[in-house]
Formats: structure tokens, sequence, C-alpha cells
């Protein structure tokens, strides 16, 4: 169980297999427990994937989880919580794992925006330029003779 201070009370953290939640201590000591939100099942195979994917290439180094997270600079436990799919890993830390592996530049993949039709049409719609002629800020001189 992690704890935590807010302006409102103490927050543990607290987990389990199924249903991890957090508790809000209140200073006048009642406790408030909040749901966290479920997981859609897309989200679910692609962290499994991912899980897969980055114990695999951990073996492939010969690295052990604990050499692993001494490279990164991160707890076992999260590299134990990438290796086992969970949603709760942050965004620096996962980054720090993969540059420990030396494949830190696929993230470029992950918002490839050429490979985003819609961004695509967007870009062409809004970040193009207007022609000169409707751009207000600009004064058109005639060359000199």
């Amino acid at each position: 169980m992690d704890a935590g201070q807010t302006t409102y009370g103490r927050v543990f953290h607290c987990y389990n297999n199924e249903n991890p939640f957090k508790i809000i201590v209140m200073p006048d000591t009642r406790c408030h427990r909040l749901q966290k939100s479920p997981v859609p099942v897309v989200v679910q195979r692609e962290l499994a994937s991912l899980a897969t994917r980055a114990a695999v290439v951990r073996k492939a180094r010969h690295l052990t989880q604990a050499d692993l997270a001494h490279l990164a600079d991160v707890g076992i436990s999260t590299v134990a919580a990438v290796e086992g799919g969970h949603d709760g890993v942050s965004i620096g830390n996962l980054l720090k794992l993969m540059s420990a592996l030396g494949v830190l530049e696929q993230t470029g993949k992950l918002f490839e925006l050429q490979a985003d039709p819609g961004l695509v049409d967007y870009a062409r719609e809004r970040l193009q330029p207007p022609p000169l002629a409707e751009r207000p800020h600009v004064v058109r001189r005639e060359p000199d003779a």
C-alpha cells in the first residue's frame, strides 16, 4: 500500500489482483473509497502485447528484472508492472526502460503523424497558410522601375 498526502487528508493506494482503489483518510477520520475506472478490453490487449514484447527484449539482452531496473533507475516493481501488463506505469518510467534496453528510438512510431489520415486531412485544411492575397498583414510592393 502506498501513501501520500493531499490537502484533504492522507491518500492510500491499495492494490489487489482484481480491483485497485484509493482510500482517502480525512482529518476527521472518515474514509472514502474511490474506485479506479475499468480499463477497456482493447487497451488490456495492447498492454498484454507490450508486456510480452518488453519481457522478450529484456531476456534477449540477458538481463534480469533487477538488472534492468538498475540500468533504468526505476524500481523492480516498475519492470514487473510493465511485464505484467499493468496500466499504472508512468510514461517517464516506460521511456527510461526503453532507453536502458536501447529501443528508445521506437517511440517515434507511437504517434506517427504521416500514418494518421485524419491528421493529414486536418493539416491540409487548417495548417496550410492562406494565399498571399488573403493575408491582411502582407503588403504587396510593386517592383522598382
